[in-house]
């Protein structure tokens, strides 16, 4: 007795299932076309008619599509994980390297963790270093507690919402504040990185402390560069 054709659902889910340099649309096809493939051959069981073959190839084409998307689904996650971990540490590198900047060579290395689109200079990030020991004391950690995606479509940024320690005459205190991040891809790098846009820091009593891109058309230098805050309005 001649073996009945196999199903070309059964075909087409177990091919889908091999495809793997795609992610998840095959492998859903796979699922999908397989299931249907079993039922076709069920019911043709049932009412007696002529045989569909393909029972194994669609089995296995089921198994194939779901086997495909439990690992993405690890893989996706795990690389989800590293990318956070990775904007992590280069964020608090970088605001470091900022906060900790004492002389012009050391501003100028530190304007690599500052986003290119920025118009900051050396002499901001010196001016906001320096006013950040003036008026909290010495750097010591940053603490991170949520983010938050923003941006458009053309340029994706990320808010973090931090907690800034600082030691003064062997105290040490914390402020909260807030670093707005660029996210960017240097060549000859796989994963993407961050690069600052904007920190502030809460002032307390005082007026928060801010480094940011002076507004359109207006010169900020000095203490003015750190607080980035516009000027006021004249009378």
């Amino acid at each position: 007795m001649a073996r009945p054709a196999p199903s070309p659902l059964a075909i087409a889910s177990l091919v889908a299932g091999l495809v793997v340099c795609c992610p998840i649309v095959p492998q859903i096809v796979a699922v999908t076309l397989g299931f249907m493939a079993l039922s076709r051959i069920r019911a043709a069981e049932a009412a007696g008619g002529p045989a569909i073959g393909g029972r194994r190839l669609a089995i296995a084409g089921i198994a194939l599509g779901a086997i495909g998307l439990v690992v993405q689904a690890v893989a996706t996650e795990r690389i989800g994980l590293v990318i956070r971990e990775t904007f992590d540490r280069d964020l608090r590198q970088g605001v470091t390297a900022v906060l900790t900047v004492t002389d012009e060579p050391e501003a100028r290395a530190a304007l690599g963790s500052v986003s290119a689109a920025s118009t900051l200079t050396p002499t901001d990030l010196l001016a906001f270093s320096e006013a950040s020991r003036r008026r909290f004391g010495d750097p010591d950690g940053l603490s991170i507690i949520s983010q938050v995606p923003t941006g458009d479509a053309f340029r994706q940024e990320i808010s973090t919402a931090v907690v800034f320690g600082f030691v003064r005459d062997g105290r040490r205190e914390e402020r909260t504040g807030s670093v707005i991040a660029e996210v960017v891809t240097p060549f000859g790098r796989v994963l993407p990185t961050l690069r600052i846009i904007e920190i502030s820091i809460a002032g307390g009593d005082g007026p928060d402390l801010r480094l940011a891109p002076p507004p359109p058309a207006a010169s900020i230098s000095g203490e003015n560069a750190a607080t980035a805050d516009p000027p006021p309005p004249a009378p």
